[in-house]
């Protein structure tokens, strides 16, 4: 990929180049830089669509990308390394340290339905509604008084 991309790289690490030559190490960076691509654009595709699991990809992704240029520091031109680092710090911050955006501005699917606790007021409406479908002209006034209001159908 490195040589589709004509990053400029050297394929020089200062922590895998005295374990691996240069070109092996060129490519496994290659490869995994691709990963990270691939991981980048499938939360964005994920964000587009509103899908649950867009947030941890994102994280994962921007800790392999933060791994992968310091790793590979000695290898890469300075300029797009900070640039890369910038971005990947951002999205950090954004999604783990500010959870921004929230779930209700952007949504998730499938969306989580808060519980929904019993109060005296559902209590009464359900046992209303009951006696209503039971006893139509008799349960309607009682169920008024009882509540205060009709009961929800």
């Amino acid at each position: 990929m490195a040589g589709i991309m004509k990053l400029g790289t050297s394929g020089h690490s200062w922590l895998l180049t005295g374990v691996a030559v240069d070109a092996l190490t060129k490519g496994l960076a290659s490869l995994i830089g691709g990963a990270v691509l691939v991981a980048f654009v499938a939360a964005s595709g994920g964000l587009i669509l509103q899908a649950a699991w867009w947030r941890p990809l994102a994280v994962a992704a921007s800790v392999a990308s933060i791994v992968l240029i310091v790793a590979m520091w000695d290898g890469l031109p300075t300029s797009p390394a900070i640039a890369a680092l910038a971005f990947d710090a951002v999205v950090l911050v954004a999604l783990v340290i500010a959870r921004w955006p929230s779930e209700d501005m952007i949504g998730a699917w499938p969306q989580r339905v808060p519980e929904r606790r019993l109060t005296v007021d559902d209590s009464c409406r359900r046992r209303a509604t009951k006696r209503i479908s039971m006893h139509p002209p008799q349960a309607s006034t009682s169920a008024i008084r009882r509540c205060g209001h009709w009961p929800d159908r």
